[in-house]
């Protein structure tokens, strides 16, 4: 673990980054070394996180509301989320209620560009105006809490329109909204034709679900924004070399991972420990056995097209919110 730029603050603390391994592995961080004025010690806290994901003004307010958690007596302090912590939690949500409600999951590389562009947009607003995104993350834990369709379907409609109305009010210009209007437009691009056409998200989705299925049998503990760029583009190009010699029933299956890979994701990160125990365990059964590939350049075989159809059904009969996502023409 490499550590640098490292600043004092008052003589008895020293603020600094950590970075720790390398290329799609690589994981960053801050640390805080603190010296007991009472003792001849020190004291080391750290938070670290994926690069991709990784967020310095989050890891400053973790850190701050852990420390002031700890303090003896009536000095401790139940942790509260910093400026920073606070828009990327609100970030994260946000996120969550806009594919929900539009019914249209992202793939993980538009999700992290569009949560970017929030989260950098949002920094410079007063307090005052970052309140209006405050209710998201609770908006998330009601969701996900629904557990009978009709009332679910009630709740995405009305998010539905709340989410389009802020989308008209806001500058067409804006970063954000463009990205939305692409996914929503690009989305369906047909990268191969056929009966049914292979997607962009579908493509996207795919290969970024199989790269995290790869990466958690190296690394149980791995976090989505882990996986490399280059793997998925290289997963992308091999289901659209070999589309068209897929069977139809594989090719549907595949217009049907958007949805299980967001459902897999948001599962991850709002999910309780049983949530992302699950949907871990569901991800790493469809990794054994992929790299290998028929004479025929099948991207799936058959124990493999069975997996995911686990996979899928175990995702939607678990949580019942995945089905706000918009179905395909042949379902779920």
């Amino acid at each position: 673990m490499r550590h640098r730029d490292g600043r004092r603050t008052q003589g008895r603390a020293v603020l600094f980054d950590l970075t720790y391994g390398d290329g799609a592995r690589q994981y960053r961080g801050t640390g805080l070394v603190l010296k007991d004025s009472g003792a001849e010690q020190a004291l080391w806290f750290h938070y670290i996180a994926p690069s991709s994901g990784y967020s310095r003004d989050r890891g400053a307010s973790t850190l701050q509301g852990f420390i002031g958690s700890i303090a003896s007596g009536s000095a401790s302090q139940s942790p509260v989320l910093g400026r920073g912590g606070r828009i990327a939690e609100n970030a994260d949500a946000f996120m969550f209620v806009l594919e929900f409600a539009l019914g249209s999951p992202l793939s993980l590389l538009e999700e992290r560009m569009i949560r970017d562009e929030l989260e950098r947009g949002w920094s410079e607003q007063s307090d005052a105006e970052l309140a209006a995104y405050d209710d998201y993350p609770q908006m998330v834990s009601l969701i996900m809490a629904i557990g009978d369709q009709r009332q679910l379907m009630e709740v995405q409609h009305a998010l539905a329109e709340a989410v389009l109305e802020w989308i008209g009010e806001i500058d067409p210009s804006d970063p954000v909204v463009q990205m939305i209007h692409a996914h929503l437009l690009e989305g369906d691009k047909a990268l191969v034709g056929g009966d049914p056409p292979l997607t962009e998200t579908a493509a996207a989705s795919y290969a970024e679900l199989m790269a995290y299925a790869d990466l958690l049998q190296a690394d149980p503990e791995a976090a989505p924004g882990s996986i490399s760029h280059s793997t998925v583009e290289e997963t992308k190009r091999q289901l659209a070399q070999c589309w068209l010699q897929l069977g139809r029933d594989e090719r549907e299956l595949v217009q049907t991972i958007p949805a299980v890979w967001t459902t897999l994701r948001k599962a991850l990160l709002h999910g309780d420990s049983s949530d992302r125990e699950r949907a871990r365990s569901i991800i790493a059964e469809l990794a054994p056995g992929r790299t290998s590939h028929s004479a025929q350049g099948r991207v799936m075989s058959m124990a493999e097209h069975n997996s995911m159809m686990w996979a899928r059904q175990n995702t939607f009969n678990h949580w019942m919110w995945c089905r706000g996502f918009r179905s395909t023409p042949f379902g779920y």
